[in-house]
């Protein structure tokens, strides 16, 4: 549907459902890990995962600028047709019908929570359309008030609704696990970093250093090559090491790198 798109609109509405199935894909992909693999490994599978669903972010903006630059931006989505595919089958085929802790019985079946996702679907689709327009339209101006008045409404309704329903679409309790909710509070730091300049950098590549859309894509090849080689190294060594430990070190490299990175000039480092 997006390689197909023939307006904006047409786009932004099929990137939407091509957005709930990659959450889908996300959310299953790393739950399956422990529950299908045995403990000896289940790091070393983390990194497996972490370094496919890294190449998926960093290694879609070289190869979509090349894609992009060459033959047109319809076929940065039809080229997924193929891989999903691909993808489909083999996990027909490989993922087992039961898990190692069901011992072949079936589980039992819990009802899903509809109305909570519905809730905070809509409460942080208000609170993400409000930070994107609000420079443009006004921070102060109705429709933004209204907009962040109605996600924070939705999203405390979602919270009590979370405290009535059997099987809550997020269980808060987690969080009462300090491991859980530090390994999460680290995780969206990361994701944060790394989401913010997957989205800024290409435009200031081009637009503030001249780069062409295939020049930009060939810069974001070397965060795509460092995932490649860190990534199962990172998991085998999760095996032996306290993560905990292991993820403090790598934050502090990478805010190392960065200060002396950003210390020099941008012609060289384009150079």
């Amino acid at each position: 549907m997006c390689g197909l798109s023939f307006s904006i609109a047409m786009l932004i509405i099929s990137r939407c459902f091509q957005g709930i199935g990659g959450a889908m894909i996300m959310t299953s992909a790393f739950a399956a890990i422990p529950k299908y693999l045995p403990e000896t490994v289940i790091g070393s599978a983390f990194g497996i995962a972490a370094t496919g669903a890294s190449l998926g972010l960093i290694v879609g903006a070289p190869l979509g600028g090349l894609i992009t630059g060459l033959i047109s931006w319809h076929w940065i989505f039809i080229i997924n047709i193929p891989v999903g595919m691909a993808a489909i089958y083999v996990a027909w085929k490989v993922i087992p019908k039961h898990s190692k802790a069901s011992g072949g019985i079936k589980e039992k079946k819990k009802g899903f929570d509809v109305t909570g996702a519905c809730l905070s679907f809509f409460g942080l689709l208000a609170l993400t359309y409000a930070l994107n327009r609000g420079q443009e339209l006004g921070w102060e101006s109705h429709f933004i008030m209204g907009l962040f008045a109605a996600s924070c409404t939705l999203l405390l309704v979602f919270y009590w609704w979370k405290r009535r329903f059997p099987d809550p679409l997020l269980d808060l309790t987690l969080f009462s696990n300090r491991n859980f909710l530090y390994a999460n509070m680290a995780a969206l730091t990361a994701l944060m970093v790394m989401s913010g300049a997957n989205f800024l950098m290409p435009f200031y590549l081009e637009l503030m250093r001249g780069l062409k859309v295939q020049q930009v894509g060939i810069v974001f090849l070397l965060y795509s090559v460092m995932y490649v080689i860190i990534g199962p190294i990172a998991g085998r060594i999760s095996d032996k090491v306290k993560p905990g430990y292991l993820c403090i070190a790598a934050m502090l490299s990478a805010r190392s790198c960065f200060r002396c990175s950003s210390e020099r000039s941008g012609e060289t480092f384009l150079s």
